[in-house]
């Protein structure tokens, strides 16, 4: 605060972002209340409206930074002095950006919330030992109980956000377990959290809940940030779709390491996709956009959102604001009927809401089947112009051979998002760019994807090989503590989809590629080269 207090306006471009990240790092910190309720570190703190001002000279300034403000934002208007700071300063408020805005709207906590606050607050005052072992108990109890509600409540939904009326009274419940877990001073219930089972579905769930409800998003963002504090809930957004990977870094500038390349096995997919009753599967790749016209957002930041009847994924946002380019990974949906359309719509990013800039509709039965994506520019509909590259592939089943029965039942079935097909999809390394691109016609063939470049077809009819051609031949017994410790106790098999727990058999190729598969898969697949 006090190197806010004394940056100058003129300096807040240059000097600004390394003040703001101090800054920044701070304030998450007293948001977890470890060493003191946040009320006590961040309520008491002065030079407030000299803060207020450099946030908000920061925002117009730095156009990277305006997500990460947001978030500090919000976590500043929960407590009372800091919004009475800003609400008694007109020239604050007239300056205030809508996204911002949202953040300010939100208010303090609520009276329960404050209720906690205190509790917590007075649990720092001295009291007799036997008194304090019965509160911490108690505190520890509570912290518990909270999250197994809102975990409960998330799982009756399905973890979708769908049903809107539910989904607010799931996130309310989620949101206080949360405070009330991170202003503890216990750390047990810090460790109940942190290995919460779920955790990606808990994550594609506020995906989802901050896209339906802009109204809740600074609310939304505020939990994002705590949770982001816990190494393993930031571990968990890496093993979620692309699709909410990219909502949880823009709200919380969490930054998303991507693989160099992507392949996806979309004979596989639709396989796994007729074993629900679909009729096939759709590869969507976004590439770019080309003269988006303005909008009327202070800080347009374009997304582009696919959707395939009531499931859809988002990109990242861009911050090129004209002519952005995302060269995102591909997306995956299962199709449950030829008659769906496939809708492309760009939107501009904001806290306060979606804008729309253009939209592109075709039916799924008009989109190229096999062997390759192909490589579409369309003029985008309902705005001012502007132009969408993407690649899209359709692989329908007809009649075809269905996933197997152990594939379908075996530890629990299949991995679906409640945002989309959890497609077969495995990271690769920078090796597979030595490949020669081999275009073939061959159905379990793998798409890869890279920035910059262009899909193509890697074969997969030479024996049993991983996307990146090598032949899987490692057998690994079981994990390690230390990959269990980096990676959990269980990993998929990149085949048929189900978890390969810990003390099971799985195969490798020698070249540590990311790429699993079970016992089962490699003695079938294994008879089937043979054959």
């Amino acid at each position: 605060v006090s190197r806010i207090a004394a940056l100058p306006e003129s300096r807040v471009t240059q000097d600004g972002p390394e003040v703001f990240e101090g800054f920044r790092r701070a304030v998450t910190q007293a948001a977890r209340g470890r060493e003191a309720p946040p009320k006590q570190l961040l309520g008491g703190l002065d030079n407030k409206e000299a803060v207020l001002r450099f946030l908000i000279s920061l925002h117009e300034a730095k156009k990277m930074y305006r997500r990460q403000i947001v978030a500090v934002m919000a976590v500043l208007m929960h407590e009372k002095p800091w919004h009475s700071a800003l609400c008694q300063d007109e020239g604050l408020r007239q300056r205030l950006p809508s996204d911002l805005q949202a953040a300010v709207d939100e208010g303090p906590a609520d009276d329960e919330e404050a209720g906690e606050a205190e509790e917590a607050e007075a649990a720092d005052e001295p009291q007799p030992e036997e008194a304090l072992q019965t509160r911490r108990s108690s505190r520890i109890v509570r912290s518990c109980a909270s999250l197994a509600a809102a975990t409960e409540a998330l799982r009756r939904l399905g973890f979708s956000s769908m049903d809107t009326d539910a989904a607010i009274d799931a996130f309310t419940l989620l949101n206080r377990a949360v405070l009330w877990v991170v202003q503890s001073p216990e750390t047990e219930d810090d460790e109940v959290l942190s290995q919460l089972e779920d955790k990606e579905k808990v994550l594609e769930f506020l995906a989802d809940f901050h896209d339906r409800k802009p109204k809740h998003r600074a609310r939304v963002t505020g939990l994002c940030v705590r949770l982001m504090e816990f190494e393993s809930w930031r571990e968990a957004v890496l093993a979620t779709s692309p699709s909410v990977a990219a909502t949880i870094s823009g709200m919380t500038g969490l930054p998303v390491t991507t693989p160099q390349a992507v392949a996806v096995n979309l004979a596989t997919a639709a396989e796994l996709a007729a074993s629900r009753g679909a009729v096939g599967a759709l590869y969507i790749r976004i590439l770019r956009a080309s003269k988006l016209p303005a909008t009327s957002a202070q800080h347009s930041a374009p997304f582009v959102r696919v959707t395939v009847a009531e499931r859809f994924q988002r990109t990242e946002s861009s911050e090129e604001a004209q002519n952005p380019r995302w060269d995102a990974a591909p997306f995956v949906f299962e199709v449950a009927s030829k008659s769906l359309d496939l809708l492309l719509e760009v939107q501009s990013c904001d806290v306060t809401g979606d804008e729309a800039i253009g939209s592109y509709r075709v039916p799924i039965s008009e989109v190229a089947v096999g062997p390759a994506p192909k490589l579409m520019k369309v003029a985008l509909a309902g705005g001012a112009g502007g132009e969408l590259e993407y690649e899209a592939l359709f692989q329908p089943v007809e009649d075809g051979p269905t996933a197997s029965d152990e594939g379908k039942k075996g530890h629990g079935g299949y991995k679906r998002g409640t945002q989309g097909t959890q497609s077969v999809v495995a990271g690769l390394t920078a090796a597979i760019w030595d490949m020669d691109k081999a275009h073939v016609q061959d159905g379990s063939s793998w798409i890869v994807s890279g920035a910059g470049q262009g899909s193509f077809l890697v074969q997969a009819q030479k024996g049993l090989v991983c996307p990146a051609g090598h032949p899987i031949d490692k057998r690994k017994e079981g994990m390690s503590w230390r990959q269990s410790l980096l990676h959990g106790d269980t990993r998929d098999c990149d085949f048929c989809h189900r978890e390969i727990h810990r003390a099971e058999t799985r195969w490798r190729c020698f070249y540590h590629c990311d790429f699993n598969v079970c016992d089962s898969c490699y003695t079938k697949r294994s008879s089937e080269t043979e054959a």
